[in-house]
C-alpha cells in the first residue's frame, strides 16, 4: 500500500491530536495535579495550556501542509446555475 507524504502526515497529526484530546482534560490531569507550579503556573494550568498548545501546532501544520488550497471556496463548475 503506497500512500502519499500527505495522507501518512495526515493520519500521523490525527493521532497526535486524538492523544491530546485524552490526555488535556482525562487521565493526564492525575499526573498534573500537584501543588508546584511551572514558569510561575500552577502545574495544572499549564498542563492544560500544554496540550492545548499540542493541539493548535496539529490545526496549523494540517493547515499548510495535509489541507488542500488548490482552488478556491466556490469555484465549482458544477455548482453555477446555467444562464438562461
Amino acid at each position: 500500500m503506497n500512500q502519499s507524504p500527505k495522507s501518512k502526515l495526515g493520519r500521523i497529526l490525527t493521532v497526535i491530536f486524538a492523544i491530546a484530546l485524552l490526555m488535556g482534560p482525562g487521565p493526564g490531569l492525575v499526573l498534573a495535579n500537584r501543588p508546584t507550579s511551572v514558569f510561575g503556573i500552577p502545574s495544572l494550568y499549564f498542563w492544560g495550556l500544554l496540550w492545548y498548545g499540542v493541539e493548535v501546532a496539529v490545526v496549523v501544520i494540517a493547515f499548510f501542509f495535509v489541507w488542500p488550497k488548490d482552488e478556491p471556496v466556490g469555484t465549482d463548475e458544477s455548482r453555477k446555475p446555467e444562464a438562461s
